[in-house]
């Protein structure tokens, strides 16, 4: 009986390995302090040099925590001069009682949320994500150059803190958001057609590994699946 026991231990665990290669958490939070992980965010590059300022204000967005305890205002901005440039906005601002709690510049920019994910928000700028009673995460999704894979860029709110949790590069496939429950899977590549038969008759635009964020116990998980 031991020895039985003994292998269906083992069994667990290689199934569990074929599945994901590691899980983390992408933040957590020390009391009310919102704690960054470095795996996760990756360098974001602005220009904010005169030539291109006054920033030309696109649009704002508000928001309450979930026990109605905070407000935030989110203005999205442009480079002066930028306008015919690929992405939609570069600048993101966010406020609660007028007081700035975080500004993030972006050259690549950042666009508006697209048709097919239009459904997880009611602004055209990010998807908010309800973590707790008193904490937000807002999802920006970044301009795509070319195959490559855009920046997806997660802040998270609380009280009075706004903080950048993760940006990396990556394709949103899918999303799943229902009542308290949220999942987000991600690709890193494209995948690449000998002939447009070929590209209609394939089942799935990407390629790459496969990766999931998650919702669990108040912080958001990251982590990579095998193909």
């Amino acid at each position: 009986m031991k020895i039985v026991r003994i292998i269906m231990i083992i069994a667990l665990v290689v199934v569990a390995n074929e599945t994901n290669l590691f899980s983390q958490s992408i933040f957590s939070f020390s009391g009310s302090n919102i704690i960054t992980n470095s795996t996760y965010l990756g360098t974001l590059t602005g220009d904010s040099k005169t030539r291109n300022q006054p920033y030309i204000t696109k649009g704002n967005a508000s928001l309450n925590s979930s026990d109605n305890q905070y407000n935030y205002n989110v203005t999205i901005q442009r480079y002066k001069g930028w306008e015919n440039d690929p992405g939609d906005f570069n600048i993101i601002s966010i406020y609660s009682s007028n007081n700035l709690l975080l500004q993030l510049q972006n050259r690549d920019s950042w666009v508006n949320i697209p048709a097919e994910l239009s459904k997880y928000t009611t602004n055209n700028y990010f998807i908010p994500v309800t973590l707790s009673s008193t904490s937000t995460a807002l999802i920006f999704i970044g301009y795509g150059y070319e195959n490559e894979p855009p920046h997806l860029t997660i802040v998270v709110l609380s009280g009075n803190q706004a903080q950048m949790v993760f940006n990396e590069d990556y394709f949103i496939q899918q999303i799943t958001k229902t009542g308290t429950t949220f999942s987000m899977t991600l690709r890193n590549k494209v995948a690449e057609w000998t002939s447009e038969a070929a590209a209609k008759d394939a089942k799935d635009e990407y390629a790459g590994n496969t990766y999931k964020i998650w919702l669990a116990n108040g912080v958001l998980n990251f982590a990579q699946h095998k193909k």
